[in-house]
């Protein structure tokens, strides 16, 4: 499925009202960086204006992963993942350090293989987010996670300016990562 063919069928799954296939669509065939894009865009449109300490620390790292896809953010995402905090932001730190290709990790035997499961393990923090909703939330929540993830499709990915000086300058909660990379407002859906 292409991601012309994808962002259709997203659209379908939001007019039958059947969320949980446009999710699981989406962590199917997005790319990794457009399924970790999607699952950070989606824990702060949940978790706004700001996340928790411990979430935004985590998705800051997700995000910085997105922005520059460099292999030292891998590393940190193992490192957190293994954490206590990391809570259900662990399946997004997994996301990243099996988003593809090798990963030398200190302190581990070997240069371990990450098969891309990245969209599998997106899906998985997504219905973690969607189990802490109040059940009669649940659907219009994961209706609104279906149009975020249209956005992420019709969106480019976000990439720091060239006037940036890297990830280190960027601060790990939503705002200044949406303003960074353009906007990224999800679609509000009818109550």
């Amino acid at each position: 499925m292409n991601l012309e063919q994808l962002d259709r069928h997203l659209a379908e799954q939001i007019e039958s009202r059947r969320p949980y296939d446009g999710i699981a669509a989406m962590a199917k065939h997005a790319t990794a960086r457009q399924s970790v894009w999607w699952g950070c865009s989606c824990g702060w449109f949940l978790w706004r204006p700001i996340p928790a300490a411990a979430d935004d620390a985590s998705l800051g790292i997700v995000s910085r992963w997105v922005f520059e896809g460099d292999d030292e953010y891998r590393r940190l995402a193992a490192t957190r993942a293994e954490l206590p905090e990391a809570g259900c932001c662990k399946w997004l730190l997994k996301a990243v350090v099996n988003s593809g290709g090798r990963l030398e990790i200190p302190d581990r035997p070997a240069a371990q293989p990450t098969p891309d499961i990245a969209g599998k393990l997106v899906e998985g923090f997504l219905h973690q987010l969607l189990a802490k909703a109040p059940p009669v939330k649940r659907m219009e929540t994961a209706q609104t996670f279906v149009a975020i993830a249209r956005q992420t499709l019709a969106e480019p990915l976000p990439t720091f300016p060239a006037n940036a000086s890297g990830p280190a300058s960027a601060s790990p909660s939503a705002p200044a990562n949406v303003a960074a990379a353009g906007p990224m407002t999800p679609i509000p859906t009818e109550a």
